[in-house]
């Protein structure tokens, strides 16, 4: 299913864990450009350059990381494309 002209990209984004080879197959079978990030700060510049159409969250305790991605994605001009969101737990609990 993947799409090789134009691969969708998403951000990996886990404080809590790596991102696993089962991982990255299933995102790649979907046509998924992943890349690794390990900070919320560098969310912020490919989510306000319209770059990104998934960004995967790694929850630990709570949600406030995925509240932060969330407000920083709402906070783009309307103009701006919108990644999808997918949240997991990850850390303990």
């Amino acid at each position: 299913m993947s799409n090789s002209t134009h691969p969708l990209h998403a951000l990996w984004l886990d404080p809590f864990r790596a991102l696993r080879p089962q991982d990255q197959s299933a995102l790649t079978d979907l046509g998924m450009d992943v890349h690794v990030i390990r900070t919320l700060d560098e969310l912020g510049a490919p989510i306000r350059a319209g770059a990104v159409d998934l960004v995967v969250v790694g929850l630990g305790q709570d949600c406030d990381l995925l509240q932060a991605v969330k407000d920083m994605i709402d906070a783009c001009p309307s103009d701006c494309k919108r990644p999808s969101i997918s949240a997991a737990w990850s850390g303990a609990i």
